[in-house]
């Protein structure tokens, strides 16, 4: 069974569009798999369309993309929604204003 990481991030910036490709873009490896679950951390949930066509036009290796409204505020509360819908068995927590390098999952993966 391949180990399944599971990407969060809990975006409130516009910047939330950059780290959501960077994440998208993940290398893989044999045995390696994983899942981008974005969180919608704004009131009047303006990053679903941004998540929603990123989901269906960039290219991805993810085994699963998902997008969840998150209204109440703080990203702490939105990261545990973030576990309790993902399906992996480990999690890497990213910032809205992050770029993950397209290796990150396979540097967890060797850590």
């Amino acid at each position: 069974m391949n180990r399944l990481y599971s990407i969060v991030i809990a975006g409130y910036k516009d910047t939330s569009r950059k780290t959501l490709a960077a994440a998208l873009a993940q290398d893989i490896a044999p045995g390696v798999d994983f899942e981008v679950l974005m969180l919608d951390n704004t009131t009047d949930s303006r990053h679903e369309a941004m998540a929603k066509a990123l989901f269906e036009t960039q290219p991805s290796r993810a085994i699963r993309k998902l997008y969840l409204p998150h209204r109440i505020p703080g990203k702490a509360e939105a990261q545990n929604e973030g576990i309790r819908a993902a399906q992996g068995t480990h999690y890497i927590f990213l910032d809205d204003d992050v770029l993950p390098e397209p290796t990150l999952v396979l540097q967890y993966d060797e850590a």
